[in-house]
C-alpha cells in the first residue's frame, strides 16, 4: 500500500494541492488509509485536514462513511470531532474536502 497521507491527498485531503494526474483511490484503500492516519496520531495540519476530511464525508454522505467504516463508525467520527481545535479553520478545510470528495465517492 502506499503511504496513507498519499492516499488521502488523491481523495482530496485539504493538506497541500493534490496533483490532477493522480487517479482517485479506491475506496478499500481510502478506508484503509484513514484508519492507519488515525493511528499515527497526527498533530498539527494534518490533523486539522484529517478530521475535516473525515467530518466531511461524515456529514456529506453519511451511509457510505458508515457502510465503509462498520463499526468503526463511531469511533472515528468521535475522534475527529475531538481533534477539531479552531473551527474557522475546520469549516475553510471541510468546505475543501467535500468539494473533492465529491469526485470520488
Amino acid at each position: 500500500m502506499l503511504d496513507p497521507w498519499q492516499i488521502l491527498r488523491r481523495a482530496g485531503l485539504p493538506l497541500g494541492m493534490p496533483d490532477p494526474a493522480d487517479a482517485a483511490p479506491e475506496i478499500t484503500d481510502l478506508t484503509t488509509a484513514v484508519r492507519t492516519a488515525i493511528a499515527t496520531n497526527p498533530t498539527g495540519r494534518p490533523r486539522d485536514a484529517l478530521s475535516a476530511f473525515v467530518l466531511a464525508w461524515w456529514r456529506q454522505w453519511p451511509r457510505t462513511f458508515a457502510r465503509t467504516f462498520g463499526d468503526d463508525t463511531p469511533s472515528i467520527v468521535e475522534w475527529a470531532d475531538a481533534a477539531v481545535t479552531d473551527q474557522g479553520s475546520y469549516l475553510k478545510l471541510s468546505r475543501i474536502a467535500t468539494a473533492h470528495l465529491a469526485n470520488v465517492l
